[in-house]
This record gives C-alpha cells, sequence and structure tokens, in this order.
C-alpha cells in the first residue's frame, strides 16, 4: 500500500506537505474509497516532526533533480549514439564496425 499510495502522492508533490492539507483531504473525501488511505495518512503526519519534514523534503526533491539529470543525460547519449549509428551507416564503414554499432544501438532501442 506504501510503495502504491504514498509514495506516488509524495513523488507527486516533491515530498509530504503539512498536516493541514491532509486532513482537509480527508474531510473533501469522507466517505469515498479514498477516506482509509487519507485517514492512515493523517496518521503518518502526525507522527512527523516538522524539522523532519522540511529535511525530508529537501533531500527528496535534491534526489527528484539528480534523477531527472540522470533521466537527460541518458536521453542526450543515446540521441548521440542514434546520431553517430546514422554517420556510419552514410559513410558506409566497414561491416564490422557497423556491428559493433549495432550492439549500441540495440541496448539504446530497448531503453
Amino acid at each position: 500500500m506504501f510503495k502504491m499510495v504514498y509514495l506516488r502522492a509524495i513523488a507527486r508533490f516533491e515530498g509530504f506537505k503539512p498536516l493541514e492539507f491532509y486532513e482537509k483531504k480527508l474531510e473533501e473525501l469522507k466517505g469515498t474509497k479514498y477516506e482509509p488511505i487519507l485517514k492512515k495518512g493523517v496518521e503518518y503526519a502526525k507522527k512527523m516532526k516538522e524539522s523532519d519534514r522540511l529535511a525530508f523534503n529537501e533531500q527528496f526533491k535534491t534526489l527528484l533533480n539528480a534523477a531527472k539529470d540522470w533521466a537527460k543525460a541518458g536521453k542526450d547519449l543515446d540521441d548521440a549514439l542514434i546520431k553517430l549509428d546514422k554517420e556510419l551507416k552514410e559513410a558506409h564503414v566497414k561491416e564490422g564496425i557497423q556491428k559493433i554499432s549495432w550492439l549500441q544501438m540495440d541496448a539504446v532501442t530497448k531503453r
């Protein structure tokens, strides 16, 4: 349940919202299928010190930014490899080099 529901919400909001946010949501969604989930969320939020929440949010946002940078770098690398593969084919390089290029492209196309 935590991974499926709470972790997604934490990521969506780039951290934990203040207790008041969860209490307000609980009131808005009372009587719905989300009520038990929000009740547990309020329970979790009440146990958390404000300083811990803020420290976590700062660290979590740093983690999210690092993950975004890593994903962008991976995409940039893939784009460069695609360009190189095209240039190799257009230059009619030896078949052995094209096979090596295929190995790298196999990984790129599977991402």
